[in-house]
């Protein structure tokens, strides 16, 4: 099949150099750009890893040629090169095998020139006679720090005749350098604690994760969802994942002592009383939200006049009104009406215009309820800008989290006649989702959309026949027996009718999971039975989830293989059907699309991997060690349990993952660490901050299972966890720190302050940038290990090979000072010429 494919980056945009005579031929040679290749052009490289070597002073424009042709047999070369990650003070060089590019040598070499964009350039006259010119780029410092570029030699060639180029322009892409690699750790924002927050962490105490991040070594902080959720306004609005507002951020998070500098005596110490009541082991969701509203409307009262006159938050209003004019009038029909279903709001429920403009208009007698929600609007961008741009300026990233949708009752649905676009950040959401009736309270019984069904007469070529069977519940007298004990005959007359001998089917008022759920809470209620309600809940929906096929509520014959329909029993009972039926449904099953890997690849996307949880359906657990470079690694995330809880919890796994991943039938330890994460291929190790914990025995006296963030079986889960110790106790235990900064500079990735800890570290002496045939390079202190690798290196004859020697010794950390081994091997090979 013929497929269309785009390359990475931003579109290209070509110009002839100033500088070239007219007449001239001129030579473009470029080359294909990956998804891959704009990396360390996003945001989080350019502004905040990178950020210095961005702003570096541009030497000259780009394509520019300073050097005249003034000789017919010979080529202007004009070399250029895209290095995002420079040191202050080290200049990039071409060096190669012809004489104006130093044979070699360094100081002899070409020296490039800022142009800007992180793109290095420089042109020199070359004679035709020196092609094809083999060359290669490399870094050099002003403390004689010194780096080659790996892999094979770059080499230019030109047409010699009279009608060959005059000019040979060169993008040579990026500067083949060990891939970055860095670490982050992860924490929800409400699982923060710190000495100063009320109930829950708050935006103001990301500056405190901050510090805490850059002494462990960590480049990246990963926060969930921090939207506003206020759909309910009770718990159930502690997932982070139904947003009321894309745009909104949470009041939960606002910091109450920084709203102004005027707090009046009795409401500090409101604060200060909210602080202890609230200081619990968990978040009280409800509690903590009242109250942040009811002080923050306390100090609104004092001081509306001066904020909202003021010109900080006349400026933000005037960016931000696109949104937060609808928000605000949302928030207030939400409060009136007591619902956020907007389909109650009378002539309010479609949304308009001319609507918005009048619920917001400053003669309108609500306008300081209005206000209100601009208000903490305001706070919360205040607090929040903060805390980015001092993590910005502490070289940390800031990783946010956007939510695959919205609330069905929120600001946004409320709004979507006016969009005809939504951003989407679940991968599987690029291709296809999945999709619940109305019905539903789990995802059991779901579909994807788009996908193609399965049609009853392709179905009935293969034999398959009895569709009822197939799509309804199949309910045996002995399942109720099992389930329910004793009580089955109870069960089955409240909820079943036997349409034939031992076999039931769900009454009118009860076949789905929310009628079933209904229906049980009012027998409860009535007390009319006393079994525990949850677990009567789980079985009733065992039951009519035991389906293979769904039926398309659009198209009677059309059918959808029920998710995981070889682990019920339905399916297990099938006679020869069986066997016909399942290959149809595998052509469904996958979750994550075959080509989802190679799209994610050409995009630039980075997936996530999870050992226990691995993406190749024939292992058990992944392997960290072969994890491609554009993915991150993690040991566990907040979706499932966390490291030390599953290694707790589930013995027999514990003993097929040490048998699998070690080889050994012993008992495994009693405790797991995270290093084999650390040191995987992959660009980022996020690690979640409860694992990190664990690795000190003070911090593992809580219960593992209590440090678990979501429970994605239960989909009314309290996301509620919180850190049991403060940021600032953290912060204070160097021993924590230095351990965990241990792991990540044995593993070799980058970590902030890196830069200025090794500037005044000179890798290869000046004299020593050449190294002769039979010389051997010794280094100051140097280790035995690294000694014998330089021993076996400068035997080597095959210079390829011996830099992929070292590349590989660096890649795999054999040994942490390895890489200067790869700096400092220079040595001539007399059969090609040239130096590596």
């Amino acid at each position: 099949k013929n497929v269309l494919r785009w390359e990475g980056g931003n579109k290209r945009k070509l110009a002839v150099p100033e500088g070239v005579e007219n007449g001239k031929v001129v030579e473009f040679r470029d080359l294909w750009l990956n998804g891959s290749d704009s990396l360390p052009f996003k945001s989080a490289f350019k502004n905040v890893i990178f950020r210095k070597s961005s702003s570096l002073a541009i030497e000259k424009p780009l394509g520019v040629i300073h050097n005249k042709l003034d000789q017919d047999d010979s080529v202007i070369v004009q070399f250029k090169i895209c290095c995002p990650n420079i040191a202050e003070g080290t200049s990039i060089y071409v060096i190669g095998s012809s004489v104006e590019l130093g044979k070699w040598k360094v100081h002899d070499g070409l020296k490039l020139s800022y142009a800007g964009e992180s793109v290095w350039e420089g042109d020199c006259v070359v004679p035709k006679a020196a092609f094809p010119l083999k060359y290669k780029y490399c870094k050099y410092g002003k403390n004689g720090n010194f780096s080659l570029e790996y892999g094979s030699n770059r080499e230019v060639t030109v047409d010699i005749s009279a009608i060959g180029p005059n000019y040979v322009i060169l993008s040579d892409g990026m500067m083949r350098e060990m891939p970055w690699r860095g670490a982050g750790v992860a924490i929800p924002m409400f699982s923060v604690r710190s000495e100063d927050d009320v109930g829950v962490g708050e935006f103001v105490d990301l500056k405190l994760v901050v510090d805490w991040a850059v002494n462990s070594g960590f480049h990246l902080l990963q926060l969930l969802p921090i939207n506003d959720t206020s759909v309910h306004k009770m718990w159930w609005d502690s997932y982070p994942y139904s947003s009321l507002s894309v745009f909104a951020l949470h009041p939960l998070y606002l910091r109450l002592q920084r709203l102004s500098d005027n707090i009046p005596d009795d409401i500090n110490q409101e604060i200060q009383r909210a602080k202890k009541e609230l200081d619990g082991k968990n978040v009280d969701y409800d509690a903590t939200m009242n109250t942040k509203l009811s002080i923050a409307k306390k100090i609104f009262d004092l001081e509306k006049d001066l904020i909202l006159n003021s010109d900080s938050f006349k400026n933000f209003l005037s960016k931000n009104e696109e949104w937060l004019k609808p928000y605000a009038a949302f928030c207030f029909l939400r409060d009136f009406f007591e619902t956020s279903d907007h389909s109650q709001w009378g002539t309010f429920s479609q949304f308009s215009k001319d609507k918005l403009e009048k619920l917001v208009s400053k003669d309108s007698f609500h306008y300081d309820i209005i206000c209100f929600h601009y208000y903490i609007q305001y706070h919360l961008h205040l607090q929040l800008s903060e805390a980015a741009e001092y993590a910005k300026e502490k070289g940390v990233v800031l990783k946010g989290d956007l939510p695959i949708g919205v609330d069905k009752n929120s600001v946004d649905t409320w709004m979507a006649n006016y969009f005809t676009a939504y951003r989407i950040d679940h991968i599987l959401g690029f291709f296809r989702i999945w999709e619940l009736p109305a019905h539903a309270m789990t995802g059991l019984v779901g579909k994807f959309r788009p996908s193609i069904p399965l049609n009853q007469e392709e179905l009935e070529k293969e034999g398959i026949w009895d569709f009822d069977r197939l799509s309804k519940p199949y309910i045996r007298q002995e399942f109720l027996q099992e389930k329910f004990g004793p009580l089955w005959t109870v069960i089955a007359s409240y909820f079943m009718n036997e349409f034939k001998k031992n076999h039931y089917e769900f009454k009118d008022d009860c076949n789905t999971e929310k009628k079933i759920a209904a229906k049980l809470k009012s027998l409860i209620e009535k007390k009319l039975l006393l079994e525990n309600e949850d677990k009567l809940r789980r079985e009733l929906f065992d039951l009519v989830q035991n389906i293979v096929l769904i039926r398309d509520p659009e198209d009677a014959k059309s059918f959808y293989p029920r998710f995981n329909l070889e682990d019920t029993s339905s399916f297990k009972d099938l006679d020869e059907n069986r066997d016909s039926l399942a290959p149809k449904c595998h052509e469904d099953f996958a979750c994550a699309s075959k080509f989802l890997r190679y799209v994610m690849q050409e995009l630039g996307l980075i997936g996530l991997r999870i050992q226990r949880m691995p993406s190749e359906a024939d292992l058990e657990f992944g392997i960290p060690s072969q994890y491609d470079y554009m993915t991150v690694c993690a040991p566990s995330c907040h979706d499932c349990s966390t490291l030390r809880a599953w290694w707790e919890e589930d013995e027999d796994r514990r003993r097929s993952f040490f048998k699998t991943m070690v080889g050994s039938d012993s008992l495994p330890p009693e405790k797991c660490v995270p290093e084999i994460h650390v040191e995987s291929p992959s660009m980022w190790a996020i690690f979640p901050l409860q694992d990190l914990l664990a690795l000190k025995d003070e911090y593992t006296t809580r219960p593992a299972t209590e440090e678990t963030i979501n429970d994605p079986t239960n989909p009314k889960h309290y996301w509620r966890f919180r850190v049991h110790v403060t940021m600032e106790s953290l912060l204070k235990d160097t021993d924590l720190t230095t351990m965990i900064k241990g792991l990540v500079c044995a593993s070799a990735r980058s970590y902030p302050g890196q830069e200025e800890a090794q500037s005044g570290v000179a890798v290869v002496p000046p004299k020593q940038q050449i190294a002769g045939e039979q010389e051997k390079i010794r280094l100051p202190n140097q280790d035995p290990k690294i000694t014998s690798i330089a021993v076996l290196l400068s035997e080597i004859r095959d210079v390829d090979l011996a830099i992929d020697i070292c590349n590989l010794v660096v890649y795999a950390n054999a040994q942490t000072n390895a890489r200067h081994v790869t700096a400092n091997l220079l040595w001539k090979d007399d059969s090609s010429e040239r130096f590596s």
